[in-house]
């Protein structure tokens, strides 16, 4: 059960570019400063939609655990219900080429929103616009 408010639970989705960016700035200056600038950090800048890293790839060892997981789960559900579960076969994950440090320009745009005290959002896409042209 979501602790949230429902005036503010919503399903947002984010490209790598903005999680790329939200990780480095967590990184420098920590969850909680971060967590009050997040909207301006992910709506300042402009967006690569192209954008990848291989920060978010599954290695693996995680896809190793997730199917070991999944055989757990099955072996579970098969010995107490009359059900066969077939679980499809998995590719070895791919290695994706893209930064795993930030360029100048995001680390300066980052340093820059966190700055800003009374921060608009007019002003944080002004200077995502500066940093990212």
């Amino acid at each position: 059960m979501s602790t949230a408010a429902p005036e503010t639970r919503r399903n947002e989705s984010l490209t790598q570019h903005q999680l790329f960016c939200l990780l480095h700035a967590r990184r420098r200056f920590g969850f909680a400063k971060v967590k009050a600038k997040r909207k301006f950090l992910i709506n300042g800048m402009i967006v690569d939609q192209g954008f990848k890293s291989p920060l978010f790839d599954i290695d693996a060892d995680l896809a190793a655990r997730i199917r070991q997981a999944a055989e757990t789960d099955k072996q579970f559900f098969e010995a107490r219900f009359p059900i066969r579960i077939n679980l499809p076969e998995v590719a070895a994950p791919e290695i994706t080429e893209g930064p795993v440090e930030p360029t100048e320009n995001m680390v300066e745009f980052i340093e820059k929103i966190m700055s800003i005290e009374d921060l608009k959002m007019r002003r944080a896409k002004i200077i995502g616009r500066k940093k990212f042209a």
